[in-house]
């Protein structure tokens, strides 16, 4: 079993899941001092051991009916969406207590699906189009407080909503307009008061766009959110998102699956042909002058780091490398492995066979700073699941 990038991989700044007390495992035998928050496999809200994804012992919150949906950037609480009944439910928990909030209406502000970014505990941007309810050729963004369980900002504008990418000043939307020579692609910088400042892509198209069923463009944005690349199968654009200036890196000829900023100067491009053993795994460095450099086949999603990146290889195993392509390490090699369970943290990933993904079997787990394996071991339960940061 393979699994595929989602339709809607919108990725938050500072990726990544709560975590404390981050110390080197030992094998054997593994540390349990580093832990993060995940859904257990008896679907209950808790802390997990963020190398080995066991649940760890304490308070748990039990979710018969309720799924996680969106993690505040403090890391401290989770929105989880009730979908057993209608009209559909949120409601927070507070992750230092596990303790559940009261629920309220979800409305007009649907998480599922959606680009969304929290920057604080009041304030919740969520953005979505005609796949999630809207009117074919609109995208309708809101700000709500998931405290009170109210709408403060809600808008529509014209346009698909192609991609996405959120920070700490809100969303950066890439939306695609029809015309008489296709697709144009512009974005739109969504601050936390509903204004909208939009910037021009150049002669960017985009040509897959019309059913909805894959983000047309994938966009990722700088650590200090002064920069997005913004990219698809036509080409790769690099936006100054303060003045607005543009830098095309030309094209990759494939759809772009993901973005993602290593450093300042770094970015990790995956792409996907029409077979998957066609899928690359490229580096751009943007002081170089010259286009992105494959550095390895996979279809499998990434991890990543401050300067590192790991991807499960198609001629198997696991490879760790740093932002300048060098090769930290290859471990596994003989075993086929793919990476379908989110990370958790920015220093550990895990990688786990393919006929074993869904069941009991085999973890390998690498630290992304040194390339160091630090778990190879079998269990007899899957892994428990990180919370995903969008729908």
């Amino acid at each position: 079993m393979r699994q595929r990038l989602s339709r809607r991989v919108f990725l938050v700044g500072g990726v990544g899941l709560f975590s404390v007390g981050l110390r080197r495992a030992s094998l054997p035998p593994v540390g349990r001092s580093a832990h993060a928050v995940g859904v257990s496999p008896q679907n209950e809200l808790c802390a997990i051991d963020e190398i080995t994804r066991e649940p760890l012992p304490g308070p748990r919150v039990p979710l018969p009916g309720w799924s996680a949906s969106a993690l505040s950037w403090d890391r401290q609480d989770v929105l989880i969406r009730y979908y057993a009944s209608t009209p559909f439910q949120l409601s927070i928990v507070d992750t230092r207590r596990f303790r559940q909030g009261a629920a309220f209406p979800e409305g007009v502000s649907s998480v599922k699906g959606a680009a969304t970014a929290w920057p604080d505990v009041g304030r919740l941007l969520v953005a979505k189009d005609a796949a999630y309810g809207m009117a074919t050729g609109a995208t309708q963004f809101a700000v709500i407080d998931p405290q009170r369980g109210s709408t403060t900002v809600q808008r529509v504008i014209p346009g698909h909503l192609a991609g996405a990418a959120s920070g700490r000043r809100g969303l950066v939307l890439a939306i695609t307009d029809s015309n008489s020579s296709g697709q144009v692609t512009r974005l739109a910088l969504v601050d936390w008061i509903g204004h909208i400042r939009w910037l021009s892509l150049g002669d960017l198209r985009v040509d897959n766009v019309a059913n909805g069923a894959e983000p047309a463009v994938s966009v990722g944005l700088s650590p200090n959110e002064q920069n997005a690349l913004v990219g698809c199968s036509r080409g790769l654009v690099l936006v100054d998102l303060r003045g607005g200036r543009l830098q095309h890196l030309g094209a990759l000829r494939h759809r772009v699956d993901q973005i993602r900023w290593l450093d300042t100067r770094h970015v990790l491009i995956a792409t996907q042909a029409a077979a998957p053993a066609q899928a690359r795994i490229s580096l751009l460095d943007l002081r170089a002058g010259h286009g992105p450099r494959v550095v390895g086949e996979t279809s499998s999603i990434v991890a990543v780091s401050p300067g590192r990146f790991a991807f499960a290889p198609t001629g198997g195993g696991v490879v760790v490398m740093a932002s300048t392509g060098t090769r930290l390490s290859h471990h596994a090699r003989a075993t086929h492995l793919f990476m379908p369970y989110p990370q958790v943290g920015d220093r550990y990933a895990m990688a786990v066979p393919d006929s074993e993904a869904l069941r009991a079997g085999r973890r390998v787990v690498v630290d992304l700073q040194d390339g160091a394996l630090v778990l190879d071991k079998s269990f007899d339960r899957p892994p428990s699941a990180g919370i995903a940061l969008a729908g």
